[in-house]
C-alpha cells in the first residue's frame, strides 16, 4: 500500500484494494534499446565499409550513443511513473496520485465516479498491464502501467455498486446516530465538543 493512500484515509475508512504497478513495463524500452543497437550497428557497419573505414570501435560507439538517445528517456519515464503512481479505493472513495514534480491527486467519493476505462497497447496485452482512466464529476484521471488493470476495474465497479446500494441505509443510520447524540447534548449528558467529535466521525470528515 502506498504512502499517499495510507495518509489519505478518513474516519471509519479502510483500503479495500490498491493497484499494483507492473515492472514488466521496463521491458519494452530495454527491448527497444537492443533493437535500435543492432539496427544502428548494422547501418553503421555498412556505412563504414562503404567509406573504406573498418573501425569496429567507432561503429559500436555510434550504435550505443544512438540507442541510448532513443531509448533511455522512455525508460526513465517508465521508472518515474512506476515509483510515483498510486491508485486504490476504500469503502468510501477512490484515491490516486501520479507525478514526481507536477503531482496530480484524485480523492473522489465512490458515488461521484462516472466511468472507469482500461486501455492497453501491444506491450500491455503481452505483459498484462495497462492504463486505468477514471472519470469523476470534477475531471478525468489517468493511471499508467498498472498490473492486471481489468481486474482492478472489475473490483472497483463492484465496490461502487455495493456502496451505491448501501448508501441510503447507511445515511439513515448515521442520521439516527447524530440525532441520538444531539439528544444527549441537549440533556447535558455530553459536551458540545464531544458531540462535534462524534458528528465528524459519523460523517467521515
Amino acid at each position: 500500500m502506498g504512502k499517499y493512500l495510507q495518509e489519505s484515509l478518513g474516519n471509519n475508512e479502510r483500503i479495500i484494494h490498491s493497484a499494483k504497478i507492473s515492472w514488466a513495463t521496463v521491458l519494452p524500452p530495454c527491448i527497444f534499446f537492443f533493437i535500435m543497437f543492432f539496427i544502428t550497428r548494422f547501418f553503421s557497419t555498412v556505412g563504414a565499409t562503404y567509406q573504406g573505414s573498418n573501425s569496429e570501435t567507432l561503429v559500436l560507439l555510434a550504435a550505443l550513443i544512438i540507442s541510448f538517445i532513443t531509448s533511455i528517456p522512455w525508460l526513465i519515464d517508465v521508472i518515474i511513473k512506476n515509483l510515483t503512481t498510486e491508485l486504490g479505493f476504500t469503502n468510501k472513495k477512490v484515491l490516486g496520485k501520479t507525478g514526481l514534480i507536477n503531482t496530480n491527486v484524485m480523492d473522489a467519493p465512490l458515488n461521484k465516479i462516472n466511468t472507469v476505462l482500461v486501455k492497453s497497447g501491444l506491450w500491455g496485452k503481452i505483459f498484462n498491464y495497462g492504463s486505468v482512466l477514471v472519470t469523476t464529476s470534477s475531471g478525468k484521471y489517468v493511471f499508467k502501467y498498472l498490473s492486471k488493470p481489468n481486474d482492478f476495474r472489475k473490483m472497483l465497479m463492484n465496490q461502487i455498486d455495493n456502496y451505491t446500494s448501501a448508501g441510503p441505509a447507511a445515511a439513515a443510520s448515521e442520521a439516527d446516530e447524530i440525532v441520538k447524540y444531539k439528544t444527549l447534548l441537549d440533556q447535558g449528558v455530553i459536551t458540545q465538543g464531544e458531540f462535534d467529535t462524534k458528528k465528524r466521525q459519523l460523517l467521515g470528515i
